[in-house]
């Protein structure tokens, strides 16, 4: 599978990354502005960078720039850097992509970040974004779930209007042809109950949010 790994501008743990890096065998690494700077501190060679790099180290832009292939952006545009970055690895043809540093402080980027997963799933590439104390993705077709130590809980949000015909199965709160509706918290905070889960829906897209206090 080729998967690549995506470090843009938000909060890196290092402890995730170095999971992270460890659990999968990349075929590019990308760096998205600030991104850099983690690969920096990680000793991590990036193979392109992109960006306006407008709060990156400048010495460091210039260091890479001479290193890997580089993306420079203009700061006024309507995407962000993180959209640019990923429509490269889209273009590309990757068959999956793990996103780091994608949260932190700007709830405003988190939110687009988040969004950017339905441009994963048009592109039927399976993506997910990791932090601290989350792993997020986007589904819009029957998933088995495998029981994680690191993400107790399991959150189910539609990320349309309805997720319609929802049955949850190996869940300590299971159900059968449930409708989960935009606005409300019926999915919120769940749990496996054994090595698997299984989620199926009719129709709809749904974020799972596995995640630990």
């Amino acid at each position: 599978m080729n998967t690549y790994l995506l470090i843009t501008g938000g909060t890196v743990s290092d402890t995730i990354l170095e999971t992270v890096l460890l659990e999968y065998h990349f075929q590019k690494v990308i760096a998205a502005d600030k991104g850099i700077e983690v690969c920096h501190r990680k000793q991590i060679m990036p193979d392109v960078i992109v960006g306006d790099f407008d709060s990156a180290d400048r010495a460091l832009v210039r260091f890479y720039q001479n290193q890997c292939e580089c993306m420079e952006l203009p700061v006024h545009k309507d995407q962000t850097d993180t959209h640019v970055a990923l429509l490269y690895a889209l273009n590309d043809r990757c068959d999956s992509i793990i996103i780091l540093g994608a949260s932190g402080s700007r709830l405003d980027h988190t939110l687009a970040n988040i969004g950017l997963l339905r441009l994963c799933l048009r592109h039927h590439v399976k993506a997910w974004i990791i932090d601290a104390c989350n792993r997020i993705s986007l589904i819009q077709d029957k998933t088995v779930l495998t029981k994680d130590c690191r993400y107790p809980y399991v959150s189910l949000i539609p990320y349309t209007e309805q997720v319609t015909g929802l049955t949850l199965s190996g869940f300590a709160y299971s159900g059968t042809n449930l409708t989960l509706n935009a606005g409300e918290s019926l999915g919120i905070s769940n749990a496996l109950t054994g090595e698997q889960g299984t989620i199926a829906f009719a129709s709809g897209e749904l974020l799972v949010i596995e995640s630990h206090d």
